[in-house]
């Protein structure tokens, strides 16, 4: 199956949710769900260890799957400083990973991506799976909040572009890394 593959991840220091997705068909509208999951790093290592954890991951997907882009979700600000911090060094570690291998990086916020996944910007979370397991055609969503997460990023920078997936331009809302 010829596509566009899209990685979106869903950055976090104990849990990273990632998401790959395959837009197919001749304007490649038509999402497909290639792998998703979850990795989940132990708070007993120190925080170095986690984000090579996080690097390694982010590294081996693209490695393995050469998609077209990187697609993360912008660091939320709400719970704490700390919660915030972290996020951030996990964001860095997935674009880190991306970067060395020379792949683009885009972002988009929590807002934006409930907006395009399910037509609502203050959508919850179980809003937002139902909607990733509408648009990627399964018989269930995946139960991880955090690969659903990292789907829906996929999936908002495909909506959010102007022109088809991989040709390196997406519209004005997002911003490019």
């Amino acid at each position: 199956m010829e596509g566009a593959d899209v990685l979106g991840i869903d950055p976090g220091i104990g849990a990273t949710g990632y998401g790959l997705v395959r837009f197919v068909g001749a304007h490649r509208d038509a999402p497909f769900l290639l792998e998703c999951g979850v990795l989940k790093t132990s708070p007993k290592k120190k925080t170095p260890e986690r984000l090579r954890e996080i690097y390694d991951l982010v590294l081996g997907l693209i490695q393995k799957h050469s998609p077209r882009a990187l697609v993360v979700e912008k660091a939320f600000y709400g719970k704490s400083v700390s919660v915030a911090m972290t996020i951030g060094q996990a964001r860095g570690a997935a674009i880190l990973a991306a970067a060395n291998l020379g792949l683009p990086v885009y972002e988009f916020s929590a807002r934006e991506v409930k907006q395009a996944v399910t037509g609502n910007g203050a959508a919850d979370k179980t809003q937002v799976q139902y909607m990733i397991g509408q648009l990627l055609s399964l018989k269930s969503p995946p139960d991880s909040p955090d690969a659903c997460d990292a789907l829906a990023v996929a999936l908002t920078y495909h909506f959010r572009s102007k022109v088809p997936v991989g040709a390196g331009l997406v519209s004005a809302r997002s911003t490019k890394l």
